[in-house]
């Protein structure tokens, strides 16, 4: 265990706040994520089917691997007040997380390879081919709870992953038991109905899928549904118990921009490309660009006048 103590000490030391170790094996849900596959319900997402082999095997993302240490970070960024007719997922309003964590994911396997030469290994964040998911659950991170997010129960739901697959052998850790028991409110304050389910969720249908991954114009689907939101949606997150009285992060990173949580629409559909750039730059918002930002916004605004 010496190894692997110096190892998490230090990561709790350059800001994780959890961490633990997950055994290389192939994914439990591999059938069922085929199966989600072929019912279409990632949407336009076309990289998951791309990347559904590398996903469902860690030993194809690198072989060799003996062990995933997974590492995760609380990102709740304070009780948000809102003036504004428009909603931004807490995530999106600070610097974007991928970055964040690269670099400290970056710092941390600097700092195996100095204790353990012989390391080799690849790490990432969600933009890399893993089940981030079920390996935090293996490393005793947290269980995947109702709203299918891996839920710790000192710090919530508002948790960065990141993994490192190496050729070290750790000891692992074990999974922790579920802990949702009967609890349905995230699935029943979800407005789109995309969670059909108990720990099932249809992207296609989620709120944030469709401000943030879909291509194209929003599906009449969510017309009426998208309670002001532009981007991403907190919603089975901020009504789930274990967030009831959250942690404020330590990544100063994370903190919430005031300028971007206090726009309104008309600010956004008045922006040109120098002013986005000015407002977003750094944050997760850049990824989808001005023209579907105000795409967002267009959709939102119709939906209210509709009704």
């Amino acid at each position: 265990m010496g190894l692997k103590k110096i190892i998490i000490d230090y990561a709790l030391s350059i800001g994780f706040d959890i961490c633990g170790v997950a055994p290389p094996v192939s994914s439990i849900h591999r059938d069922y994520f085929l199966e989600w596959l072929k019912k279409g319900k990632e949407g336009t997402m076309e990289f998951l089917v791309k990347y559904k082999n590398l996903k469902i095997n860690p030993q194809s993302i690198f072989p060799g691997t003996k062990s995933i240490l997974v590492c995760g970070v609380n990102y709740y960024n304070g009780e948000i007040k809102r003036k504004s007719d428009i909603k931004i997922s807490r995530y999106a309003m600070c610097r974007d997380y991928h970055r964040v964590l690269k670099k400290m994911l970056k710092k941390l396997f600097k700092f195996i390879k100095e204790l353990y030469p012989e390391a080799e290994g690849r790490y990432f964040v969600d933009t890399g081919p893993t089940m981030e998911k079920e390996l935090a659950r293996l490393a005793g991170l947290g269980w995947i709870g109702k709203n299918t997010l891996i839920i710790n129960k000192n710090i919530g739901s508002y948790i960065f992953l990141g993994e490192i697959l190496m050729n070290i052998g750790l000891p692992f850790d074990y999974p922790q038991p579920d802990q949702c028991g009967k609890c349905t409110i995230c699935i029943d304050a979800c407005p789109t109905g995309a969670l059909e389910a108990p720990y099932k969720l249809n992207a296609s249908k989620c709120i944030s899928y469709a401000t943030v991954e879909h291509k194209g114009n929003i599906p009449t689907f969510f017309d009426g549904k998208m309670d002001n939101w532009i981007f991403g949606c907190d919603i089975c997150q901020d009504v789930c118990p274990y967030n009831k009285n959250p942690s404020i992060t330590k990544i100063g990173d994370f903190k919430i921009r005031g300028e971007i949580l206090n726009l309104f629409s008309e600010d956004i559909l008045k922006m040109d490309k120098d002013k986005f750039l000015d407002t977003f730059s750094g944050t997760p918002i850049m990824r989808i660009g001005l023209e579907n930002l105000k795409r967002n916004v267009h959709y939102v605004k119709r939906g209210r006048h509709s009704r």
